[in-house]
């Protein structure tokens, strides 16, 4: 028996009467979706690494034209105030923004997080919502769940 590169499975045996055409057809459109549907996932996950490299380069210029942006406007307020007033203003402004970003996630830090569950089920989105859900509880939810979907999919097969 034969394997192809495509789709490590075996060939099968050449057909000896007309009615065996059936499997040799099978497995032939079987292992050309197969090759298909490869080509394509390779050719799109080249196109998406393109993709992502484009818009991190596009990022950088992005920032590297805010930074000479912010060069030229020290440079004009140096004229206006003095080299190190210029500088000491821009400074400033940088300082309050990140002490407002600081406060802000602090203040999203100390949050409690209230999961809640819509279903169909009254009574069942009522018991859960008496019992906070933490992130370790859910999560094991989310994996048991998961398990269970898969195990039923196997099953059918």
């Amino acid at each position: 028996m034969s394997t192809t590169p495509d789709t490590e499975e075996p060939a099968p045996a050449a057909a000896s009467s007309a009615g065996g055409t059936a499997p040799l057809l099978r497995w032939l459109t079987r292992a050309a979706s197969l090759g298909a549907l490869r080509r394509e996932a390779k050719a799109t996950a080249r196109n998406a690494g393109i993709r992502v490299m484009l818009t991190v380069t596009a990022g950088l210029l992005w920032l590297l034209v805010l930074g000479f942006l912010l060069g030229a406007f020290v440079v004009w307020l140096a004229g206006v105030v003095g080299g190190i007033a210029a500088c000491a203003m821009v400074a400033a402004f940088f300082a309050v923004v990140a002490l407002i970003l600081h406060a802000v996630s602090a203040r999203m830090a100390r949050r409690k997080h209230r999961w809640q569950l819509e279903t169909q089920f009254p009574g069942l989105s009522e018991a859960i919502g008496s019992t906070s859900l933490d992130e370790k509880t859910l999560g094991a939810l989310v994996v048991a769940a998961l398990a269970g979907f898969f195990i039923g999919v196997r099953g059918r097969h």
